[in-house]
This record gives structure tokens, C-alpha cells and sequence, in this order.
């Protein structure tokens, strides 16, 4: 009779209780998956998944990155010179301390249109100079004592800050006397635009770094 009883009352409970356990499971694992699903679709409905963008080169005359959204393109370009600054480069002294030239003078340094003068005495150093040529030029040129070796090691270089023609930089005596040539400056190198081409294109920047020939690129 127990038995009876249990097949009859019991059994059907268990086989209930079983059933509900496996549709709990079932429901937790279909909650999981529609999560899962929902995360890939969000992914998918972002603009930013279809507007990323990435760069490929061939050659290394450029290096190219490219904002989200930019229009997929090809292009070639063909560079033939780099922008690069002017650098001027003084004779040879003994030490840093050495003064350049025998009589007060004004020198004056020409660019981008604009002069600035520095007033010198016959006791200036060259380090002294060199201190004083950024800030006399409002940061258009600066000035550092290399060390090239030898009896007489010091050189006082001068150089545009910036690249590009248009900062091309004369330096003259505008006082009297006789304190640029007595620095006996060398032009090694002479400021000049970056030139190359674009599919074929003629161009020419005073930067290295261009973000304003193709958008977004």
C-alpha cells in the first residue's frame, strides 16, 4: 500500500520537480544566449564598427594614419625633399667663454619677414649670445654650443625653429662693426619646403607632417 501510495502521490511530484529543475536550466541558458546576442547585435548597430579605419604603406618615403570615417582611397605619393630649417654654423673657439668679435655691434636676424636685433658688446661670449637669441627672436630661432672636437672644439649653431622656406634666416651686422663676419657663419644647411607628389600631382609643404591634402588622412 506505501508503495501505491508513493507511485500514485509521490512519484508524480519528483517527475514535476525533475521537469521544473530542467526548464529552469533551459531558461537560464536561453537568457545567456539572447545576452550574448544582444551584445554582438550592439556591436554591430555602432557607426564605429563600420567607420574605423586603418592605414596600409607600401615603400617608406611616408608614414600615413587616417581618421575614423575617412573616405576609403588609394594614392601614391613620390617624395623628392624634406622640409628641413635653416642651421648656420660659427667658426671654431677654444672655449665657450670666448667673445667673438673687438667692437660694440647690433646683430640682426631676418625671418619670415621679420628682424630682430640683439645688441652686442666686445665682451659678449658666445654663450652668452646663445642664451640670448630665443628669447630676442620670440622662439623663431634658437641656439646651442656644439662641441666638435679638436684645439678649438666649440661652434655656436644657429637654427630656424621651425621648417620651411619661408623661415629662411639671414643673420647681419646692423651696428657698425663687424660681428657676424667675425662669427664667420657657414649656411650647411638651407631651409627648404617638402616637395613631392601626389598621384602624379606637384606639391609642396613647409612641414613634414601634412593633415590638410586629403581629408581626414
Amino acid at each position: 500500500m506505501k508503495a501505491a501510495d508513493e507511485s500514485a502521490q509521490i512519484s508524480p511530484l519528483d517527475r514535476r520537480l525533475e521537469s521544473n529543475t530542467t526548464e529552469q536550466n533551459d531558461l537560464s541558458a536561453l537568457v545567456t544566449l539572447i545576452a550574448s546576442l544582444k551584445s554582438s547585435t550592439s556591436t554591430l548597430a555602432s557607426e564605429i564598427t563600420y567607420l574605423d579605419r586603418s592605414s596600409s604603406v607600401t615603400g617608406d618615403s611616408a608614414s600615413v594614419n587616417v581618421k575614423s570615417g575617412t573616405d576609403v582611397q588609394k594614392f601614391d605619393i613620390d617624395v623628392s625633399t624634406l622640409a628641413q630649417r635653416d642651421i648656420h654654423e660659427s667658426k671654431t673657439f677654444t672655449t665657450v667663454n670666448d667673445t667673438f668679435t673687438n667692437v660694440d655691434d647690433t646683430l640682426n636676424f631676418n625671418i619670415d619677414g621679420e628682424d630682430y636685433t640683439i645688441d652686442i658688446k666686445a665682451t659678449t661670449t658666445i654663450s652668452e649670445l646663445k642664451d640670448k637669441i630665443f628669447d630676442a627672436t620670440d622662439g623663431k630661432v634658437t641656439a646651442s654650443i656644439l662641441n666638435v672636437g679638436g684645439a678649438e672644439p666649440y661652434k655656436l649653431i644657429i637654427k630656424s625653429t621651425d621648417t620651411g622656406l619661408e623661415n629662411k634666416l639671414t643673420i647681419t651686422s646692423t651696428g657698425g662693426g663687424t660681428a657676424a663676419a667675425d662669427l664667420a657663419f657657414t649656411n650647411d644647411y638651407q631651409a627648404q619646403d617638402a616637395s613631392f607628389t601626389y598621384d602624379g600631382i606637384s606639391i609642396s609643404r613647409s612641414s613634414n607632417s601634412i593633415d590638410d591634402l586629403v581629408n581626414g588622412v
